[in-house]
């Protein structure tokens, strides 16, 4: 008989995740710091019972994320959590964690939608800074892992489309010495952009407050990145999206388009499965398969070459390279 506990395991997955979200969201790694403290004094700060923290840290230390010191007792986070819950880490990802936590109510959903023809609700940007931070956060963890792709000079006249925090645009300028970007994005993040990459140090780009679906552009560009939006898009507008970005690159100019993919050729995609239903819920969007997207590509006019990378990592990004002729 055929052992049913892969089935349990299954429908208690979300355990983990909850049982984590709650521990960033009520500031316990915040707490923690990076030297840790002892039960009852992390009790007092979190405001948490001794016996229900004592519960809570016992499924951290199961998930690799506390530890207990042998001589002391006290409470400190693992390497794991030093380096990416901690606020004073040039790698906290806490801000964007909570965005995972946030769409617990929409997964609850999910077969409404998936029934569904209706375009979903978008997520309202009301705290756009902090939405922002979250993008630049998640964006720094890949991009020193894409720009050894990306061939950019100095001069190059760079669209950055769907720019988001602005982040890819302002690693091209400290890495590469890339003067003048040219940055778009919608019209509710455009100013807080703007104000957010500069604090960060952006110098001399020009922001555009538009959607690319229907931005009137008459400019043409050496490069055009477009960066963690296609997943927003339905395979149906795939090649008049794409058709439109290759008459904004001048004749042997550059397209880059990365975004989380699905392919034949993964061992594993069930991460990007899981990342499409997200999508399904928040944006009408869902996953793209890597070989229909480069086909798609292929078969417009204008293209001269294409070139997919596999971005090195743990979760499926592919880095499309389109040379127009």
């Amino acid at each position: 008989m055929v052992n049913p506990a892969p089935l349990f395991k299954l429908a208690t997955d979300y355990w983990h995740s909850r049982a984590f979200l709650a521990a960033v969201h009520i500031g316990l790694f915040n707490e923690l710091g990076s030297e840790g403290l002892p039960l009852g004094k992390l009790s007092e700060l979190t405001e948490i019972p001794e016996t229900k923290l004592k519960v809570l840290l016992g499924a951290l230390r199961e998930l690799n994320l506390v530890e207990e010191c042998e001589l002391t007792g006290d409470i400190r986070p693992t390497e794991l959590s030093s380096i990416y819950l901690n606020p004073e880490s040039p790698a906290y990802l806490g801000e964007s964690l909570e965005y995972s936590r946030e769409m617990f109510p929409l997964w609850d959903k999910l077969e409404q939608r998936l029934r569904s023809s209706d375009e979903p609700t978008r997520p309202s940007k009301e705290d756009t800074p902090g939405f922002l931070r979250s993008m630049h956060n998640r964006a720094s963890i890949i991009i020193p892992s894409v720009l050894p792709f990306l061939k950019v000079d100095p001069a190059d006249r760079v669209l950055d489309l769907a720019a988001g925090a602005g982040s890819w645009s302002l690693a091209l300028q400290k890495e590469k010495g890339l003067e003048s970007p040219t940055l778009l994005e919608q019209v509710e993040l455009a100013s807080e952009m703007q104000s957010f990459i500069q604090s960060q140090g952006m110098l001399n780009a020009e922001y555009i407050p538009a959607d690319y679906r229907h931005w009137q552009n008459d400019r043409q560009f050496d490069k055009i990145l477009y960066f963690g939006a296609l997943h927003q898009e339905p395979e149906s507008y795939r090649q008049e999206l794409f058709l439109r970005f290759l008459e904004w690159l001048k004749p042997g100019g550059t397209l880059y388009v990365l975004d989380l993919f699905v392919s034949k050729n993964e061992k594993n995609c069930l991460f990007g499965y899981l990342f499409g239903l997200n999508m399904i819920l928040t944006s009408g969007g869902g996953i793209h398969s890597l070989e229909s997207t480069n086909d798609d590509i292929k078969s417009l006019p204008g293209v001269d070459s294409l070139t997919p990378h596999r971005i090195p990592g743990e979760l499926p990004y592919f880095l499309i390279e389109v040379t127009k002729n």
